[in-house]
């Protein structure tokens, strides 16, 4: 594995080409420890990164023309956030809840008055309304049902899965 592919962090815009040299480099030299592939076929996979880095610089130089902003979305389990960079300003800002926060919590009830509440109102009135509160459901995605993981977990969450 690529550690440099392990690691997400954010890498400002005019990085990008030189992280992706990396990268392509780091594959590079596995490649050619790889003793089971022949000269020839070290080639090709040399040559098919080399079309896919091109074919990157060509679209980002696109994407760096557009004026539409490039959102980032952190599904916590806990709390989530939105941020966004400006190119302006060349700098990443994190775009506040209604309250002003820069996070908010990843809870979402429906009270008895049929009204969806989210957030950090949400999560303070959790002990009200356990049953109709939601919360940790990040613990869920991309896992069936049945899962032991949801088995296990289900027993602990005041509400219904």
């Amino acid at each position: 594995m690529v550690k440099i592919l392990a690691n997400p962090r954010f890498i400002p815009v005019q990085e990008l080409h030189t992280h992706h040299e990396e990268v392509i480099q780091t594959c590079l030299e596995a490649v050619s420890k790889v003793k089971a592939l022949s000269t020839k076929q070290k080639g090709r996979v040399r040559d098919h990164l080399a079309k896919l880095y091109e074919d990157f610089k060509k679209t980002n130089e696109k994407k760096l023309q557009t004026k539409a902003p490039a959102i980032g979305i952190d599904l916590g389990t806990t709390y989530c956030c939105v941020a966004y960079f400006n190119k302006d300003s060349g700098e990443v800002e994190v775009v506040p809840n209604e309250l002003g926060e820069n996070t908010t919590a990843s809870y979402v009830q429906l009270n008895a008055d049929n009204e969806i509440v989210v957030g950090n109102t949400a999560k303070d009135l959790a002990h009200l309304n356990p049953k109709g509160t939601i919360f940790d459901i990040k613990r869920m995605c991309g896992r069936h049902f049945e899962d032991e993981e949801i088995q296990k977990l289900k027993k602990y969450w005041p509400f219904q899965v």
